[in-house]
């Protein structure tokens, strides 16, 4: 019944949740907590009130605030009568458990369009939200959204004419129903704030240094005598920093881990850009390495990551320089494969 009536209650998914999370724990005997109690009785408050919404004018432009609480998408369609603006609609959606933290808000904004398209048939809509979201999207969605949610973000808030997007400073739904909408911005740096939470390293970039040295690294996993072998390399343009063998049986994937934390340690206290071709290693070092540690190296099914100990290995390395860049250039690398072959082979042999 509450859930029919969902769109008539703001808030729904959040006061709802206590009350979801007390059935996934057992199907059988249910231990009612305080938080479900209180849930309950606020339900029962929320759906005894007369519904204040209105029928969707199309003549009309419509007006959308989106916020995200608690992994909950939460938006107030409405529409102008009179100085003030009338609710049309309360949407309430789970964003899913797999969403990263810096991009919930990006999540509910897609969410909450998708559902106020069921009302306003395309028609024009101004979009309220608190943070520049077309600035996350395309600085930072590469790094945590797969190729196929990015572009279904970026066809929905970038490529789509009947949406205005306009930042604001409201949090407080009541506040946007009342007319104040056109309140200025929030002062604050967003984006800034993503760079020095998810960052595995304070001056971390992508692009190299011009007064830093460049160090070119790889490894290479290969069967010998019926036995997987592995090595690595450290080299500058025109000399070895180091290259020895690894492990026996250490796979490609983790052999690449082991360069280039070895490379990092060798660098300890350095000003420095290395150069690799290893993608996963790169995306775990400027994105994923603040995530790995925020979910304990689990994944979305609880489950421990491949390599979790060379990833821990590999987090702590990334801090011993004293300013790093590391890059990913494929021309550049397979110059630095051949130097890299070039100067360590003859060390190989003399080694095995």
């Amino acid at each position: 019944m509450t859930g029919w009536c969902q769109l008539w209650i703001y808030n729904y998914g959040v006061i709802v949740k206590p009350l979801h999370e007390l059935v996934k724990v057992s199907k059988n005997a249910k231990v009612w907590t305080p938080e479900a109690d209180k849930a309950f009785k606020e339900l029962k408050c929320k759906f005894m009130r007369a519904p204040a919404l209105r029928l969707p004018d199309m003549s009309k432009p419509f007006w959308l605030f989106s916020h995200e609480r608690q992994r909950i998408a939460l938006g107030v369609l409405a529409q102008r009568l009179g100085l003030y603006k009338r609710a049309v609609a309360y949407f309430s959606k789970a964003t899913g458990h797999c969403e990263q933290a810096t991009f919930l808000e990006v999540t509910a904004v897609t969410v909450n369009i998708d559902e106020a398209r069921k009302f306003t048939l395309r028609q024009k809509m101004t979009f309220l939200v608190s943070h520049t979201v077309m600035a996350v999207l395309e600085q930072n969605g590469n790094h945590w959204l797969s190729s196929s949610r990015f572009l279904k973000y970026q066809a929905v808030l970038a490529q789509s004419d009947d949406i205005d997007i306009q930042v604001t400073n409201i949090v407080n739904p009541a506040s946007f129903l009342q007319g104040k909408s056109k309140a200025e911005p929030v002062v604050h740096s967003f984006l800034k704030t993503i760079e020095t939470m998810y960052s595995s390293h304070p001056d971390l970039k992508e692009e190299p240094l011009q007064d830093a040295n460049n160090w070119f690294t790889d490894s290479s996993s290969f069967i010998k005598q019926e036995m997987r072998m592995a090595r690595y390399a450290v080299t500058t343009v025109s000399k070895v920093i180091e290259s020895n063998s690894l492990p026996a049986r250490t796979l490609a994937q983790k052999a690449k881990l082991a360069a280039l934390t070895q490379t990092l340690e060798l660098a300890k206290g350095k000003i420095i850009s290395i150069w690799t071709d290893f993608k996963y290693a790169y995306e775990i070092v400027h994105a994923h390495g603040a995530i790995s540690k925020e979910r304990r190296l689990l994944t979305a099914q609880k489950k421990v990551v491949k390599y979790a100990t060379d990833i821990l290995r590999l987090l702590v390395a990334v801090e011993l320089p004293s300013q790093v860049v590391l890059c990913i250039a494929r021309d550049t690398l397979e110059v630095a494969h051949w130097q890299i072959m070039k100067l360590s082979w003859p060390l190989k042999k003399r080694n095995q």
